[in-house]
């Protein structure tokens, strides 16, 4: 191919035009043309930089809170999103991309190391569980139809023919269908979780008795606007765990099977017989390791499926949302004036404490603050600090308190638009990209309202190369 990248059919372009460029360009030394590509990553590196010192400088002196996310890149390497977001001198919640950091191993040693390191401030989703639940959504509703699809492929032959035919198998077998509505009814409220804390607009089903704070601005939900939505899927999920609950999915599931040709009483067809090896004939066994049941009795489905999911979920729930946490999203929630226990200052002892602030003077602070705004209408949090911004001086552990609580996210959706962004940075055509050129370019091509200061950018340059032998355009 005659185009041998960007950059040097820029430098062409210009050259058309601009005598300097066509100097660089067509009357340097061969070795002095600064358009390696050693140069323009080191350049990158430079601008990436800039945009990091200025976000180290807008967060210096307050709160903030690191938030880490990994997907994996055209190239099949692990990429750990790194992100920071607080609470600005202007009172605005700000979130921001630091860069990639590559992950060679995936456990929690190497990812701590890679975190504090980055930290210092100088097919469906494999991570997204509610798409999981739109996936099996829309089979379910147009299951007629994709067993039609598969169907008029095993009639048409050919390569696509073998695919379809073990798909129908699968589709058409009464275990996938008792799954399909056993993840159904309860990736559902998952979904709803999910949405919640990504902070999407959606309208809450009427059937549900919880009121949800929307925020369409594409930042993170905070975690005391999700603690009420936390405590009652776990109570849902709890309620739905039972025989009953079951009996009547099952029943649907039936339903269902009949309504499309598939006899639910059929046994699940055998994958090989199950024998116990030579060397245990003269033993008594009573159970085995590693063969799976497939009676198919409802009973079966309940213990060995339905349980155990429901099971698995609120131990993820319970793990991630654990009492400490939900103690300090406790917390944040009564720093609403809607809330029954609006300042209630032992209420707020685990988020003082959290953020290493003096009981003593808070609880004389909000003395104060109680009749002060007594007659105003503040409904959120927000609106609380916006009250007490002007009077910082007056009540400064407080504003620290209130400004503390809305940093604290409970996702990591900023992280996850990174990937977006990735994705187009680094595609097939580009996908020997290095790591540090990727992290650089992202850096670039999210935090677009920092403005680049180029005559730093020459003077960074010109420093690190003290033997320059042309000028740098």
């Amino acid at each position: 191919s005659n185009n041998r990248g960007n950059l040097i059919e820029i430098l062409k372009w210009c050259a058309k035009t601009d005598p300097l460029a066509k100097a660089v360009l067509e009357e340097s030394a061969a070795n002095a043309t600064y358009i390696s590509h050693h140069i323009q990553n080191e350049l990158l590196s430079i601008m990436a930089n800039q945009i990091r010192d200025n976000i180290a400088e807008k967060l210096n002196g307050n709160v903030y809170v690191l938030l880490a996310d990994e997907a994996t890149d055209v190239s099949h390497n692990k990429q750990l999103s790194i992100c920071l977001r607080a609470v600005d001198d202007q009172y605005k919640i700000k979130e921001y991309f630091m860069g990639f950091v590559r992950l060679c191993r995936f456990d929690a040693a190497t990812l701590a190391k890679e975190i504090n390191t980055t930290s210092t401030l100088k097919k469906w989703a494999n991570t997204r569980w509610d798409s999981r639940f739109t996936s099996i959504d829309s089979i379910k509703s147009n299951y007629s139809a994709v067993v039609e699809a598969l169907q008029d492929l095993v009639h048409d032959g050919g390569n696509r023919a073998v695919d379809a035919r073990g798909l129908l198998v699968v589709l058409k077998d009464s275990m996938f269908i008792i799954a399909m509505f056993i993840l159904h009814r309860l990736f559902g409220p998952i979904k709803i979780l999910s949405d919640q804390l990504k902070g999407i607009f959606f309208f809450p089903r009427k059937r549900l008795d919880y009121t949800l704070i929307f925020n369409t601005k594409g930042i993170c939900t905070d975690l005391g606007s999700a603690h009420n939505l936390i405590i009652t899927i776990c109570e849902q999920l709890n309620l739905i765990r039972d025989e009953d609950s079951f009996k009547e999915l099952f029943q649907q599931a039936i339903i269902f099977g009949n309504k499309n040709g598939i006899d639910m009483n059929e046994s699940v067809r055998m994958r090989r017989q199950k024998t116990i090896p030579a060397r245990f004939k003269h033993c008594v066994v009573t159970t085995t390791v590693g063969h799976r049941n497939y009676n198919n009795t409802e009973e079966n489905f309940r213990v060995t499926m339905y349980f155990p999911t429901i099971d698995s979920i609120l131990v993820e729930l319970n793990e991630r949302f654990s009492r400490h946490n939900l103690q300090i999203a406790n917390s944040i929630t009564s720093l609403s004036p809607i809330n029954e226990k609006f300042l209630d200052i032992e209420t707020l002892q685990p988020l003082i404490d959290h953020l290493s602030l003096e009981k003593n003077i808070i609880k004389n602070e909000i003395a104060v603050i109680k009749p002060m705004i007594k007659d105003t209408k503040l409904s959120t949090v927000f609106d609380v600090l916006n009250e007490l911004k002007t009077m910082k001086q007056a009540f400064p552990s407080t504003v620290d308190l209130i400004k503390g609580a809305i940093t604290f996210p409970v996702s990591s959706v900023t992280c996850e638009r990174s990937f977006s962004r990735m994705k187009l940075i680094k595609t097939y055509a580009r996908n020997t990209m290095g790591d540090e050129r990727l992290s650089d370019l992202g850096v670039l091509a999210i935090e677009k309202e920092f403005k680049i200061d180029f005559e730093k950018v020459v003077d960074a340059f010109a420093k690190a190369h003290k033997n320059s032998r042309i000028m740098l355009i």
